[in-house]
C-alpha cells in the first residue's frame, strides 16, 4: 500500500530540518480514506543532538543540517535511534519511524524489524557504533563521502535483521507503507 506523506507536513518537518539547531520530534497519523500521513498534534523539540520523541505508531523526529566549513554533519540516524525503533517495535507501540534530514527520508519499520533483529537493543546499538568507529577516519581523511557510505551503512543495518528504506529529498512524497495498518 502506497500513503502520501502531506506536502504540508513534509515541508513544516523538513523546515526543521533546513532552518533549526536542534532536533524535532512528533508524530504523523494516518488519513485512510485519501492515504495521507499529516502531522498530528504531538510536536517537540530537542537540543543539537537529542530529542524527546512520544511514542506513537508512526513516529518522526529530524537530524538538522548542521555545517561548519562546507562540512555537514552525517545525517543518518543514529546507533540510539536504531535502538529506540527496536524496543518500541518489539513493545508493538511504534510501526514506522521516519528520520528526517538533509539527505533524505529514512523509515525504519520499528515492528518488523523487532520480529527479524536477532541481538538485543543494546549489542545492536553497540555494533552500529562500532560500525560507524570503523568508518570515521575515513570521513575525517575524506577518503569516504556520504554517497560511498551511506549504501554500505543500509545494507549493514539490514543485514542486522532492520528494515530500514531511504528515499532522497524529491517532491515525490510516495512512501510505500507496507507495515501500517489501516486505522479503522
Amino acid at each position: 500500500m502506497i500513503y502520501k506523506i502531506c506536502k504540508n507536513a513534509h515541508n513544516q518537518i523538513m523546515g526543521h530540518v533546513l532552518n533549526s539547531s536542534g532536533e524535532h520530534g512528533g508524530s504523523l497519523k494516518v488519513v485512510e480514506r485519501e492515504k495521507l500521513l499529516v502531522i498530528d498534534n504531538t510536536h517537540s523539540q530537542g537540543d543539537t543532538h537529542s530529542v524527546v520523541i512520544p511514542c506513537s505508531r508512526i513516529e518522526w523526529h529530524t537530524h538538522p543540517k548542521k555545517c561548519t566549513k562546507n562540512v555537514c554533519a552525517l545525517a543518518l540516524p543514529s546507533s540510539e535511534d536504531m535502538k529506540l525503533c527496536l524496543i518500541r517495535g518489539k513493545t508493538k507501540k511504534c510501526e514506522v519511524h521516519f528520520v528526517y534530514t538533509y539527505l533524505g527520508i529514512f523509515v525504519i519499520y520499528c515492528i518488523q524489524s523487532s520480529k527479524t533483529v536477532k541481538k538485543d537493543p543494546v549489542s545492536c546499538e553497540q555494533e552500529i557504533e562500532s560500525y560507524w568507529q570503523s568508518h570515521k577516519k575515513d570521513f575525517e581523511s575524506e577518503k569516504l563521502t556520504i554517497d560511498d557510505y551511506l549504501p554500505k551503512w543500509i545494507s549493514k543495518i539490514n543485514s542486522l535483521g532492520f528494515v530500514v528504506e531511504f528515499f532522497e529529498n524529491n517532491n515525490n512524497l510516495n512512501i510505500p507503507y507496507c507495515a501500517l495498518k489501516q486505522d479503522v
